[in-house]
């Protein structure tokens, strides 16, 4: 501070200045900020509410400066994003929440119940307080996706950093597109039953009985006396939670109505439904194959027409009619002809003609189907190599046997506690279907010959 203002200061002091700090100025009026921008501000943003400040300074032609005060502190908006809701609900949907609870809440405020049924009453606070235990019996189960490969998140990866530490660096990594269907039940207790369901499956009607079945079994040994107290099952609307059996034949459904247990087919499908769970509905619903379909009815009246004609008369078939009838055949054929190659080292792969080979492993590349390729037909460098070189097929050493796949992969006793690490199998064509290829690759691999295939 220079000397002279130190002198003004001084003199301000003896005059009675009490405060530091700079005395109010009148300035320059704020012409922009008045009653009439603040009006036309707020009518803009009522009739576009996406509108941004920068378009409605152009528009109004004043500075976005004063429109974002007249905005924010002003009017007091503020910009937010819309809620995220999983459903759109229509009005059938509200209407029938509201009623399942009030069914709810009637079956909880029931005076006359079980002892097993909980009685709720309404404190002096507004509080709940319960009386028995309907709410422990309750059960909830759901279903949700479940990837094989979760990374963790930017934020999960935080770590402490001191000022003089490198900065770190995480690449970004996607979720994995293998995932399986996990069916979870709880209760107020815990989980009950984790079901996971096998790679590539999804939920059907079926799947959810036998669920269902495992669920009695899990609250049998882990909630003794649940099933004996009663179970309130809660779960969505889901189409696998309730399915409806459709036939187009009402003489077939007539005759499960009757119990006509002569039938044999009756009588199963009662054994099996026998075993569904109580709280498992079943309905058997009629749909009318050809009614109200024109030409289904046309076609029906010509059939019953031609079955009372006295005379026939010979028609020529086109021949694309034939040929599914000459593609089984030649099959038939080709299939009888591959049987008695029973010699074949081929055929034990590939034992019925038409089936599909190649299944591909978890993230399969051109390199893993070319080696299963050569496994499969058991040419590969490591058992045939000695061709092109004219020498002499090698031998295993530890069983004094041929070297070939099928040894390698089966046979072989020196290689028996490795091969029990990756997969157990007696055939290749069970070995080829059922275990996957990056198991097999990884047998290959710790014995150190993958890459002779």
């Amino acid at each position: 501070m220079s000397r002279s203002r130190v002198y003004q200061w001084c003199t301000g002091f003896r005059e009675g200045r009490t405060s530091v700090g700079d005395e109010p100025k009148s300035g320059r009026p704020k012409i922009s900020t008045n009653e009439k921008n603040t009006t036309r501000v707020d009518e803009l943003i009522r009739c576009d509410r996406r509108m941004k400040i920068r378009e409605i300074a152009l528009k109004l032609e004043i500075p976005k400066i004063t429109v974002h005060e007249i905005v924010h502190g002003t009017l007091g908006y503020r910009k937010v994003s819309a809620r995220w809701v999983p459903k759109m609900l229509t009005e059938d949907h509200k209407l029938q929440r509201v009623e399942i609870w009030q069914r709810l809440l009637q079956r909880c405020q029931q005076d006359d119940r079980d002892e097993d049924t909980t009685h709720i009453d309404v404190g002096p606070g507004g509080d709940f307080q319960a009386n028995n235990n309907l709410f422990d019996n309750l059960i909830t189960g759901d279903e949700t996706w479940v990837h094989l490969n979760t990374p963790e998140t930017k934020r999960d990866s935080m770590t402490w950093k001191h000022p003089s530490s490198p900065v770190t660096k995480k690449f970004k990594v996607q979720r994995s597109a293998a995932k399986v269907m996990a069916t979870v039940f709880w209760d107020a207790k815990g989980v009950i039953l984790l079901d996971i369901l096998p790679q590539g499956q999804c939920i059907n009607a079926a799947r959810y009985c036998s669920t269902l079945d495992r669920l009695k079994e899990a609250i049998r040994r882990k909630r003794p006396g649940f099933l004996r107290r009663g179970v309130v099952l809660q779960h969505d609307n889901a189409t696998p939670h309730s399915a409806n059996l459709t036939h187009d034949s009402l003489s077939a459904l007539q005759a499960i109505q009757s119990k006509n247990f002569k039938i044999i087919d009756i009588w199963r499908l009662y054994n099996v439904i026998r075993k569904f769970p109580p709280y498992v509905h079943i309905s058997f619903v009629w749909i009318p194959a050809h009614v109200g379909i024109q030409g289904n009815e046309n076609v029906d009246k010509l059939a019953k027409a031609a079955l009372n004609r006295a005379s026939w008369s010979e028609k020529s078939i086109c021949y694309s009619d034939l040929k599914p009838k000459i593609n089984t055949y030649i099959n038939s054929v080709w299939q009888r002809d591959w049987d008695a190659e029973g010699a074949n080292k081929l055929h034990e792969v590939l034992p019925n003609l038409g089936e599909d080979l190649h299944r591909r492993g978890e993230g399969a590349g051109r390199k893993l189907e070319t080696a299963m390729c050569r496994l499969r037909v058991g040419h590969t460098w490591l058992t045939q190599s000695y061709l092109l070189k004219n020498e002499q097929h090698p031998f295993c050493y530890a069983c004094d046997s041929l070297y070939t796949v099928r040894h390698i992969l089966i046979e072989c006793p020196d290689f028996q506690d490795t091969r029990r690490k990756y997969f157990s199998g007696t055939d290749l064509y069970r070995l080829f279907r059922e275990v996957n290829p990056s198991r097999i690759v990884g047998y290959l691999k710790d014995l150190g010959v993958y890459g002779k295939i």
